[in-house]
């Protein structure tokens, strides 16, 4: 039996369905993180990239 015959009676269908599946819980985590993370971790993520030292970003003030 070949690779091609395995695949060709196989409902392909559901593929696409559990990749819709899989994007959709990786999405809704995300989010779901995004919005349960505080203020000064995300403030913090925020200006990472901003500052050579990112220790020192915790004492200044805006």
């Amino acid at each position: 039996m070949r690779l091609s015959d395995v695949f060709g009676h196989l409902d392909l269908a559901v593929f696409p369905i559990v990749g819709l599946i899989c994007f959709a819980t990786v999405f809704a985590a995300a989010v779901w993180r995004i919005f349960r993370a505080d203020k000064k971790s995300m403030r913090y993520a925020a200006h990472m990239a901003l500052h050579d030292d990112c220790e020192s970003f915790e004492g200044e003030s805006e």
